[in-house]
């Protein structure tokens, strides 16, 4: 059963789809644990404390997103959220083959560690993969943050399987759309951002010439988005004119946090 811990519609506050009015789907579990500079995840519910989800079938879940769907008819964009979705592939196909339509605009956001979906006989279609890889500024110092116990053993899991190349490299070659959307903490990110492009590229170089000459040609670069790290305003501000510059610099995309700039980090819009 897919555990979905919230159901709600809000703008969509990141990337290509900024400001887009957007169904949410969240669902609690996540592989990774983030302790950032000044922030740990922002959906600690879903990784370090994750909730278990009220909906018990299939069925239940589907009539609550219908519900939604009839109380905010005007709406076509679907964010599937987390924690991670793709931990929960067959149930998360099963969801989009039973509440999916042609009208319909679905984006999945991931860390980009887990392998994409299948469609299910071209019973859905996913527009976009908004893909978070985390940096080693995501990799915190053991110790006592809020109310969160960062052991060794957190650390050092999420550090060895943050980055997964081969799975960014399917993404990149194998989806109709996607986005990489880096959080932004300090100017060590622009270089290893750049270190993680470079080894895609000599991991797709080894498998042949054509494969990378494809490559080359849908460069993640074109996607690259950076969004500065925080979880209230006050905080994106700090690096925001940082994260300009360097998306200038580089030719990638700045993008802002605008659930953050109106709610702050509240839960459910």
């Amino acid at each position: 059963m897919l555990p979905v811990i919230e159901l709600f519609t809000s703008i969509q506050g990141e990337g290509k789809y900024m400001g887009v009015p957007s169904y949410f789907v969240r669902v609690s579990g996540c592989n990774l644990r983030c302790a950032f500079k000044d922030s740990i995840c922002d959906t600690p519910y879903t990784s370090f404390n994750p909730e278990k989800s009220p909906y018990k079938t299939m069925d239940e879940l589907v009539y609550a997103f219908k519900e939604l769907q009839n109380k905010f008819p005007k709406v076509n964009h679907l964010v599937i959220t987390g924690g991670e979705p793709l931990l929960y592939k067959k149930d998360l196909e099963e969801f989009l083959s039973l509440v999916y339509d042609d009208e319909m605009i679905v984006t999945i956001e991931t860390n980009g560690t887990l392998p994409i979906l299948n469609p299910i006989s071209g019973k859905f279609k996913i527009a976009l993969y908004s893909v978070s890889p985390k940096l080693s500024t995501s990799v915190g110092h053991v110790g006592k943050k809020e109310d969160i116990n960062y052991t060794k053993e957190m650390r050092d899991r999420h550090d060895k399987t943050r980055i997964n190349y081969n799975n960014l490299i399917d993404i990149v070659t194998n989806t109709s759309d996607y986005q990489f959307k880096f959080v932004y903490s300090g100017p060590e990110c622009e270089d290893e951002i750049i270190r993680i492009y470079k080894e895609m590229g000599k991991i797709v170089k080894k498998k042949d010439d054509q494969f990378f000459n494809f490559y080359i040609k849908h460069h993640p670069n074109k996607n690259t988005m950076l969004m500065c790290e925080g979880i209230t305003a006050d905080q994106l501000d700090n690096k925001s004119k940082e994260a300009a510059a360097v998306c200038i610099k580089r030719g990638w995309t700045y993008t802002d946090r605008l659930h953050i700039r109106i709610w702050n980090n509240k839960r459910g819009v």
